[in-house]
C-alpha cells in the first residue's frame, strides 16, 4: 500500500519561507541523530574507562601489614 504524502497546512508562509522552515527541521533533526549517535559512542567509551579502572584497581592494589603481623602472615601461608 502506498503512503500519501503529509500535506503541510501554512495559510501565513511564503513558500521561500516554508522552504526555509523545513531545512531548519531537517538540519535539527540531523543534528540530534548525531547527537544520540555520539552520546551513545561516549557512553560505550565511558564503560570501558570504568571496566580498565576498577581492573586496574584490583591489579595496583599492595597488601601491607606493620612487623607485628608477620608471624601470623607466615603462619596463614603454611597452612
Amino acid at each position: 500500500m502506498q503512503k500519501r504524502e503529509p500535506v503541510i497546512i501554512a495559510p501565513d508562509y511564503t513558500d521561500d519561507e516554508l522552504y526555509e522552515w523545513m531545512r531548519q527541521k531537517i538540519n535539527a533533526a540531523q543534528d540530534l541523530k548525531w547527537a544520540n549517535e555520539a552520546r551513545a559512542k561516549q557512553a560505550e567509551n565511558l564503560s570501558a574507562l570504568e571496566q580498565r579502572y576498577h581492573q586496574s584497581g584490583k591489579s595496583s592494589g599492595i597488601k601491607h601489614c606493620q612487623n607485628d603481623c608477620i608471624p601470623a602472615l607466615i603462619a596463614n601461608q603454611r597452612g
